[in-house]
């Protein structure tokens, strides 16, 4: 009776530190897990930065194409318009 007592005993032991064990992977594998989404966050805000910095360069560049379109259509009209003197001339 006495050894049965044992035998159960170790049983229960080995089946405890088993799931000690257990919980300890499971611990070590959250870590994992919140490691891996806080630098998924900081990813995405440094893309959320650069879409932002994207943006404020493309809204520079239409205003510059902007302006060279100004630019180009009153050189032609000044050349039209010089064209037109010098041929009155």
């Amino acid at each position: 009776m006495l050894e049965k007592l044992l035998i159960l005993q170790r049983g229960r032991g080995e089946a405890i530190s088993e799931m000690a064990g257990t919980v300890s992977h499971i611990s070590e594998m959250s870590i994992q897990i919140a490691a891996a989404v806080e630098q998924q966050s900081c990813t995405t805000e440094g893309i959320n930065r650069n879409i932002a910095a994207i943006g404020i360069v493309a809204e520079g560049v239409e205003k510059s194409c902007s302006k060279v379109k100004e630019s180009g259509k009153y050189c032609i009209s000044t050349r039209s318009r010089a064209g037109n003197t010098g041929e009155q001339i």
